[in-house]
């Protein structure tokens, strides 16, 4: 969580996304490690939510990428 988090402070970096981006892990561990029975309509719902940005992190990476 905290590396995502901290890309924020990075220039060309939306601050924002990269929170939403980091608070999102907690799911992914759940979902990664099976801590808990989750139901496909969660999933279904963090990826229809998640999905712009994540679309818009993936640009950020690019132009950052792209600058260096």
């Amino acid at each position: 969580m905290g590396i995502v988090v901290a890309l924020g402070a990075v220039e060309g970096f939306d601050k924002e996304c990269c929170e939403k981006l980091g608070n999102q892990t907690r799911l992914r561990n759940i979902v990664t490690h099976a801590y808990l029975d989750v139901r496909w309509p969660a999933l279904s719902r963090f990826i229809r939510e998640m999905e712009p940005d994540y679309t818009k992190f993936i640009g950020h990476v690019k132009e950052y990428l792209n600058r260096a």
